[in-house]
């Protein structure tokens, strides 16, 4: 994710800034999906998950620095189920979703002065 400045004006008095630099990377997303035999019709399964998350971090110069800096939240689906085989044509299933999340983190810089008016686009 590239940041691209399109014509910001800094306030008086505060400079303007970078453009950040690369926010973001490619990161693996975890998955697991396990499924087995509790019975003669019955089956258990169970998956473990990462349904989305978020992590960028910007220079600490750059030009949005007082909206953002670092920001992160990540967060793990746990879902069981079971399903039950009432004949050849249908079967029924049910499972329940538990979902983690962690703290949600931002972190950006500190102006005790009003920010400036900014047009700015982000290119993903």
């Amino acid at each position: 994710m590239n940041f691209a400045d399109d014509g910001s004006v800094a306030a008086a008095g505060r400079s303007g800034g970078g453009n950040g630099g690369n926010a973001g990377a490619l990161t693996p997303v975890p998955n697991f999906y396990y499924a087995m035999d509790a019975g003669d019709k019955l089956k258990f399964g169970i998956g473990i998950n990462a349904p989305f998350g978020l992590k960028t971090e910007y220079d600490p110069t750059w030009i949005g620095r007082f909206q953002a800096i670092k920001s992160e939240i990540k967060t793990v689906n746990i879902n069981p189920s079971l399903a039950y085989k009432l004949n050849d044509m249908v079967s029924l299933g049910a499972g329940i979703s538990a979902q983690y999340r962690n703290q949600a983190g931002l972190r950006k810089s500190r102006s005790r002065r009003t920010p400036s008016l900014r047009l700015a686009s982000v290119v993903v």
